[in-house]
């Protein structure tokens, strides 16, 4: 068996994706299941752009909140690069360190650059 999630982003911090994404690599991990990520290479964020993942209303989550109860709130996590055995595009099947010099190769376009 093997476990296949998607991506919104491939950064040099891991995989961005809908949460509990990282929490289904650790359990995969736990089980020797190899995880594969599915992600065209226009999802890859050349260095120096980063996903603030944002926190969002608790509210949404914790209907009645409780002095002792806090909700946290967030719609995408990050996996890191050690949990993932490749990262399949249309180019072909990455491993993480082929993905991290794909990464590190791409330059921002200097429009961009602030």
């Amino acid at each position: 068996g093997a476990v296949v999630v998607g991506a919104d982003a491939v950064t040099e911090e891991g995989i961005v994706n809908k949460v509990g994404t990282h929490q289904i690599a650790l359990s995969a991990q736990a089980f020797g299941v190899p995880v594969y990520v599915l992600a065209g290479t226009e999802k890859f964020l050349p260095r120096g752009v980063s996903i603030d993942i944002e926190e969002r209303d608790p509210r949404e989550i914790v209907s009645s909140p409780h002095e002792r109860v806090r909700g946290y709130n967030v719609y995408f996590d990050v996996t890191p690069f050690a949990l993932v055995s490749r990262i399949v595009t249309e180019d072909g099947a990455l491993t993480p360190d082929e993905a991290r010099e794909k990464l590190g190769a791409m330059r921002l376009h200097p429009s961009l650059c602030r």
